[in-house]
């Protein structure tokens, strides 16, 4: 028996209390719940504002009742957590069981010998998300660049497995060990040859141990039977069938190296992804079947040809991605990961930095399956604490991190280090050591900070003076903070109008044209994919993202599109609010605009000399301009310069008649039309409209999602410089999630929508002065 029974939906039962109670109280079988608020996962103890100044830190309480089937007696029980913010003391049944410290790592409970089977159990969790010196991050709320939040945000499961069962790579303690682990060991154009374990274990009750010597000459014959199916679903290889004796209270690593012929690679362009399916029995019959998802492919990083998926450099192009939403905070679904993942695979970025701690498997997944690449850190952010607890709970991360995410094909890079931390050199030599370790072979590739002056990682993160010039080097954060600090210049929101969004655009642009000439480099991400909230005192969020908190696009996130869109794309950066001049970001060889019907100009990309930003000197990485370099007065932004070494520079066009209505941009390849955009001067608005944002990812139950009102004229052009106040409103099977009135920022106002079910459920939005607007599912 294998069986996994999630505990997110309204059928789980889990009641929640915001309250420090004394854990006899709250944790207690006959205590009266009742009245406590019934929710589901995942689940924030807060329904945080959208900018959030002052994010809820404190104690709160989970309590599951929980039916254990008799049937389950002589086997394994244990619960899943995937992540809970961010100290968790365990009950079992009134009793304390054990504390988790971190807030971004799934965890197991175990369950077997501490529950009544044929009977309701009680599980409760006493959660404190406040930080702590004994884990990191570790760093205070007001000091933070970004939210902890609260709660269990991620989702939770109840696993039974027979005593004799494949482990979870976290309910063993084995270095490189544990569960199933896959490597390529090599990939060529007829075959590849990997190297396959799985850890057994034939797991013992308590009281079972007095009958142990008894036991000592049985032989618990076990089979573990390997299939192989290729991406489409095919046999890859002939079924392996591997047997070992496994007695009580011992364990067996199955080791097989496995050819496989005609092997479909994964990458990038193309992520295919191989099944392995696994079935272990014993003379009984099947204890259990399992799959395991893996990617064959090769990576290797070096200064001369940057990053190597499958023998081929892969220039990067890499942005960072906070976890954060506006309300709900980090507790979101599967298919929320999944719609953030769409729409940075689709912006053209090919590697996607995890700042700066764990995230969701479901985002995980889907880097699998679309071809991102991904840098996976361990929790931690701009903070030291020199007790054994925290070092030691940094190494734990380290191993669980690699141990739970090993076999995915998208992770590239292990960031196993503090991120803008200076701890004594030991520590991030250590948790390189760790994850060589944990990872044997050539397949992994660590990365971090060189702040301390530690210098020994696989691939270094960027510092001026750097000591090694033999390592390949990567910008892991550019475009924000060197453009001013906290009043950077590249933090402007949609509602700033056009010629700040062109800024924070030329901002990135000009950094990715000046990174290619340092030293060593090979890649780098941007600051930041998403808007996001952060703790320090600050009156909004951190704006320099591609797309502002509800994932609303912005100029620059086009401008990223133009460099890697595998189809021929065309964006108008314009709303006509700049007389005489239009930016295009194309990956075209030519675009030619048309004025209400009429070619007024047609031009080759930008191709004019790389500058300094501003008079006084270059930002570098490092400096920050000082305050009287800030009114951008000193350089003209778009001025067809500083783009020599960008594959698709913009085009500038300047010196247009000023004249309202429609402006087409037609992008050629070949002399030939391959992509067009259009926009139109706004008119006076007319009507509302409702959208649901699915971004390619279909609604379903107890889902979350975003829905636009935009505000829109005769034309269904989008009228931004309107601030009318919208009242958005939801019944049936939806609701709505923090405010359900705002105000029209560049004529679309944003909500964040619960769904209970995909259908039957209606919306309407209300604007005085104008029509309601109705959408019903």
């Amino acid at each position: 028996m294998f069986r996994q029974i999630s505990l997110d939906g309204k059928n789980a039962g889990w009641r929640f209390k915001k309250e420090n109670f004394a854990p006899e109280e709250a944790a207690s079988v006959t205590l009266d719940d009742s009245s406590w608020e019934t929710v589901t996962l995942p689940h924030s103890a807060r329904i945080e504002p959208a900018i959030c100044l002052n994010p809820w830190e404190g104690i709160s309480w989970y309590r599951l009742p929980l039916f254990i089937e008799e049937e389950w007696k002589g086997k394994l029980v244990w619960l899943e957590l995937d992540g809970a913010m961010q100290k968790s003391d365990i009950f079992v049944n009134g009793q304390y069981s054990f504390t988790h410290e971190g807030g971004y790592q799934r965890f197991l409970i175990p369950l077997t010998e501490k529950v009544k089977f044929g009977e309701k159990n009680l599980i409760a969790v006493r959660l404190d998300n406040r930080p702590s010196d004994n884990m990191p991050p570790g760093k205070p709320v007001k000091e933070l660049d970004f939210c902890y939040y609260s709660g269990i945000y991620r989702s939770a499961r109840l696993t039974v497995k027979e005593k004799l069962h494949i482990t979870d790579p976290l309910e063993v303690n084995i270095e490189g060990g544990g569960g199933v682990f896959i490597r390529t060991l090599e990939l060529g154009e007829t075959s590849a040859r990997l190297s396959f374990t799985a850890h057994v274990v034939n797991e013992i009750y308590r009281e079972e141990c007095w009958n142990l010597p008894m036991k000592a000459d049985e032989p618990f014959p076990c089979k573990l039977r390997i299939e192989l199916l290729d991406p489409d679903g095919k046999p890859a290889i002939a079924p392996l069938l591997l047997e070992a004796g496994v007695r009580p209270n011992t364990d067996h690593t199955f080791r097989q190296e496995i050819l496989v012929p005609d092997p479909v690679p994964w990458s990038p362009d193309s992520p295919r992804l191989y099944t392995f399916r696994l079935t272990l029995s014993d003379e009984k019959g099947i204890l259990e079947t399992n799959t395991v998802r893996y990617g064959i492919r090769t990576i290797r990083f070096t200064r001369e040809r940057g990053m190597e998926i499958n023998g081929k450099t892969v220039p990067i192009l890499g942005t960072n991605r906070h976890q954060d939403f506006p309300h709900a905070g980090n507790a979101v679904p599967a298919s929320m990961q999944r719609r953030d993942a769409m729409i940075i695979k689709r912006g053209g970025y090919n590697l996607v930095r995890l700042s700066h701690y764990t995230q969701h498997p479901a985002f995980l997944d889907a880097c699998d399956e679309l071809g991102l690449c991904v840098m996976a850190p361990v929790p931690g952010w701009q903070y030291f604490s020199k007790n054994s607890t925290f070092i030691n709970n940094v190494y734990w991360d380290c191993r669980e991190l690699i141990r739970n995410e090993r076999n995915r094909p998208c992770i590239v890079l292990w960031e196993v280090s503090l991120n803008e931390t200076y701890p004594p050199a030991w520590l991030p030599e250590e948790m390189h050591r760790i994850a060589h370790r944990e990872y044997p072979g050539d397949q992994c590739w660590t990365c971090g900070d060189v702040y301390g002056l530690y210098e020994g990682w696989d691939v270094l993160f960027n510092r001026t003076k750097l000591n090694s010039k033999d390592k390949p080097v990567i910008v892991r954060e550019y475009g924000d903070w060197a453009f001013g600090g906290e009043k950077s210049t590249s933090r402007r929101t949609r509602r700033d109008g056009e010629a700040e969004l062109l800024r924070q655009a030329w901002n990135y642009q000009w950094a990715l044209n000046r990174m290619a000439e340092e030293p060593g480099y090979i890649g780098g991400c941007t600051w930041v994919m998403f808007d996001y909230n952060n703790g320090t005192d600050m009156t909004t969020c951190v704006e320099c993202g591609d797309g502002d908190h509800f994932r609303v696009l912005k100029y620059k996130y086009h401008f990223f599109r133009s460099q890697n869109s595998k189809e021929p794309m065309v964006f108008l950066a314009t709303r006509r609010e700049i007389p005489g001049k239009a930016v295009v970001f194309s990956n075209c060889e030519e675009v030619e605009l048309f004025l209400n019907g009429r070619s007024i100009s047609r031009r080759k990309p930008d191709s004019g000399e790389n500058t300094f930003y501003h008079r006084t000197g270059n930002p570098n990485w490092e400096t920050v301009l000082r305050p009287w370099e800030l009114d951008g007065t000193s350089v003209e932004i778009f001025n067809g310069g500083n783009c020599k070494n960008l594959k698709h520079p913009p085009f500038t066009f300047t010196n247009l008649p000023v004249e309202r209505g429609e402006l087409k941009a037609v992008g050629c390849i070949r002399g030939e039309k391959a992509a067009e955009a259009v926009v139109r001067t706004p008119e006076a608005p007319v009507r509302l409209a409702i959208d649901i944002r699915e971004e390619g990812v279909a609604l379903v139950e107890d889902d979350t999602v975003f829905a636009d009102v935009s505000l829109l004229d005769r034309n269904g052009t989008v009228v931004a410089d309107n601030e009318t106040t919208v009242s958005f409103s939801a019944a049936g099977n939806a609701s709505v999630i923090g405010d359900s009135a705002r105000v029209f920022e560049a004529g679309i106002a944003s909500f964040v929508l619960k769904i209970g079910k995909p259908r039957g459920f209606s919306l309407a939005a209300r604007a005085e002065g104008f029509e309601d607007a109705i959408l019903k599912r």
